[in-house]
């Protein structure tokens, strides 16, 4: 994997190295953690592997099929090696990007990429060991994709009533999975709000995110 840079800014995937073994799950994590797993274009596969375990974009799925698709390749992973040089540049700010477009479809969406998640996550022919430090990550990025919606909302230009109200439910759907906080003080700044349902700050901190 490779760093890109967008907006002008080098997203950090970490330190160069090679990793093998758990050390290769640990460090895959981490990128899962800060979403540098997710898109293609940072990285160079082995197509052997691709073949050989029949690993698919998901073609029913808009959003996030790319993480999905990294994450199952992450999973039959033995080795990996990082390199911290920013060998790509990439142009976030592209007015008609379909990542950018309002979506009618977007709970549906993700619903789907979170059973996606779920099952690859749940799946017992990859080692527990092996499973975890992507379960830690994930549950994470659930938490902060609260705020990553009101962000959108805020962009969108969204009524407060209508942001609030869109927080409380994924608050309360969150609450019924009783995912587990990760550890750390930025983890559970991000989580409590959520936890303890207190939309008007989720709102008023993804208001200053939105610029």
């Amino acid at each position: 994997m490779a760093h890109g840079k967008g907006q002008g800014h080098i997203r950090d995937l970490g330190i160069d190295g090679s990793f093998t073994g758990q050390a290769v799950m640990e460090e895959l994590g981490r990128a899962y953690s800060r979403k540098t797993i997710n898109p293609p274009w940072n990285k160079r596969y082995r197509l052997e592997l691709i073949r050989s375990h029949g690993i698919r974009f998901r073609e029913d799925i808009s959003i996030g099929e790319d993480k999905l698709f990294n994450l199952e390749y992450a999973l039959h992973c033995e080795s990996c090696r990082t390199s911290s040089a920013p060998l790509y540049h990439v142009s976030t700010e592209v007015a008609d990007s379909l990542s950018r477009k309002p979506r009618g479809d977007l709970q549906e969406q993700f619903a789907r990429l979170d059973a996606g998640l779920d099952a690859l996550l749940s799946d017992e022919s990859f080692p527990a060991e092996c499973r975890l430090p992507f379960r830690k990550a994930d549950n994470f990025l659930r938490y902060r994709a609260v705020y990553a919606q009101a962000k959108r909302m805020h962009r969108a230009g969204a009524p407060r009533s209508e942001r609030l109200r869109t927080i409380r439910r994924m608050c309360r759907e969150l609450g019924r999975q009783r995912l587990p906080v990760p550890s750390g003080r930025f983890c559970l700044m991000i989580c409590t709000p959520v936890r303890l349902r207190m939309a008007w700050l989720i709102d008023l901190a993804a208001h200053k995110l939105a610029g």
